[in-house]
C-alpha cells in the first residue's frame, strides 16, 4: 500500500480508470489520493505573441471551471480539500512540481 498517490486527470472517460487504480493502490482510502488536473495556458501553442487584455479571464475562468469540476468527480467528496489541485501549465511539468511539494513519491 502506497501512503500517497496523484492521480492526475483530465476529465475524459478514462479518468474514472485512474481513480480507480489510486484507489487499488491505497487500499480504497481516498484521504491517501491527492488528485490533480492541470489546466492549460490559453495562449500555448501560439507562434507569435498574442495581445489583448481577456487572455487572463479567460484562464482564470478554465481553472474556476476545472476546479469545479474537479471537486464534482467522483469520489473526489471523500479526498480532503487539501489534496486537490487545479493548477495551470505544462502538464508533465506541473505534476512533478506537485509531486516533489506534496512529497509525493512511489516510496510505500
Amino acid at each position: 500500500m502506497y501512503k500517497k498517490v496523484l492521480a492526475a486527470v483530465d476529465f475524459s472517460e478514462t479518468s474514472r480508470l485512474v481513480l480507480d487504480a489510486a484507489l487499488r493502490l491505497t487500499n480504497d482510502n481516498p484521504a491517501r489520493i491527492h488528485l490533480i488536473h492541470v489546466v492549460q495556458p490559453v495562449t500555448e501553442g501560439y507562434a507569435l505573441k498574442v495581445y489583448t487584455e481577456n487572455f487572463q479571464a479567460l484562464e482564470d475562468e478554465a481553472v474556476e471551471q476545472a476546479a469545479a469540476q474537479l471537486k464534482e468527480f467522483e469520489t473526489s467528496d471523500k479526498i480532503p480539500a487539501d489534496q486537490i489541485h487545479t493548477v495551470v501549465g505544462d502538464r508533465a511539468g506541473e505534476i512533478r512540481r506537485t509531486c516533489a511539494c506534496r512529497r509525493i513519491n512511489p516510496s510505500r
